[in-house]
């Protein structure tokens, strides 16, 4: 009888609480290729690239390639309040320059803010 208790133990070892982090990147790449992020690493990474005060105001939320490229993409960004988006417009240039350089060529061409 004891052998079987330790079967059975070992068999549920892998199916009991798990640490959220362990499995957040899966989930979010889900989510993300659903709505449309192809680098998800772009969330997470989001407040490195464009600086800590601009990530408390803009948030990235869809990367939108044309059909066949995957590059000069618009990138959309929901802002915290709409008395931000002069404020974001006139850093657009410097937004493009650092996303692009986080991803490595010239993914995105456009920023469109969303409030």
């Amino acid at each position: 009888m004891s052998q079987n208790k330790t079967d059975f133990f070992e068999k549920r070892e892998g199916r009991g609480p798990q640490d959220f982090s362990k499995n957040l990147g899966k989930i979010v790449q889900k989510l993300g290729g659903k709505y449309g992020f192809s680098e998800v690493d772009l969330i997470h990474n989001w407040p490195v690239i464009v600086g800590e005060k601009f990530a408390d105001m803009a948030l990235p939320m869809r990367l939108k390639f044309s059909q066949k490229e995957r590059m000069g993409g618009t990138l959309f960004i929901r802002l915290k309040s709409s008395s931000l988006a002069t404020l974001m417009s006139h850093q657009t240039p410097i937004m493009i320059e650092k996303v692009n350089t986080f991803f490595g060529y010239q993914a995105v061409a456009k920023i469109q803010f969303v409030h």
